[in-house]
């Protein structure tokens, strides 16, 4: 039976969980609010978030959506519309009929308009797929949140707001991202919880 060192399974261990202690407290709050107030103006305007993602990041739009659509929402008040664009038949029809960075700039094409918002999450921000959606949604005037890691790639420049999580590791980066969605999902219930109770004064 072979020996594990102690040693070798804590270091690990540690370093990641240290490395997300000090991730906390560089997420920027001024991008946090700038990309609350686009999910707000959103829901005010009674238009339609999508999100996007590959790989992990991929669940994680899906949770955006499941969150923004159920959690954020208070008793009494009207859900914000969300579809995330991962669905497997979707995107895969795409990938093998067209091309894989096609799978959501194409959808987005097909049923976005503008007003509506993008989410686009990305360890990298450099997927082509997740640049390709990024771009047509400023040809269409669908304005964009990108949730990134690691310098931001090129969809920084790409998207409306920029929330990046300064760090390489694609792993501490994901763990990151759905703080990221945690928070603001409850910022957005927080709002509308408010802004329900100053309705009905």
């Amino acid at each position: 039976m072979t020996t594990v060192d102690d040693k070798q399974i804590c270091l690990p261990v540690v370093d990641f969980y240290q490395a997300l202690k000090s991730l906390v407290s560089d997420i920027g709050i001024a991008e946090h609010k700038s990309a609350l107030t686009l999910l707000v103006e959103t829901y005010e305007a009674d238009r339609v978030v999508f999100s996007v993602g590959n790989g992990g990041s991929a669940t994680t739009a899906a949770h955006l959506i499941c969150d923004l659509t159920k959690t954020a929402r208070p008793e009494g008040r009207r859900a914000l519309r969300g579809v995330a664009l991962t669905d497997q038949a979707l995107m895969t029809a795409y990938a093998n009929d067209v091309a894989y960075q096609e799978t959501f700039s194409a959808q987005l094409a097909a049923i976005g308009r503008p007003g509506d918002c993008l989410v686009a999450i990305s360890a990298s921000g450099r997927s082509p797929n997740i640049l390709n959606a990024l771009t047509v949604a400023r040809d269409m005037g669908i304005r964009s949140i990108a949730v990134l890691g690691d310098g931001g790639g090129p969809a920084r420049s790409l998207a409306d707001v920029a929330v990046v999580v300064p760090h390489a590791d694609p792993g501490i980066v994901e763990t990151v991202h759905v703080a990221v969605v945690h928070s603001l999902t409850a910022g957005l219930r927080q709002h509308l919880g408010s802004a329900a109770v100053t309705c009905s004064q």
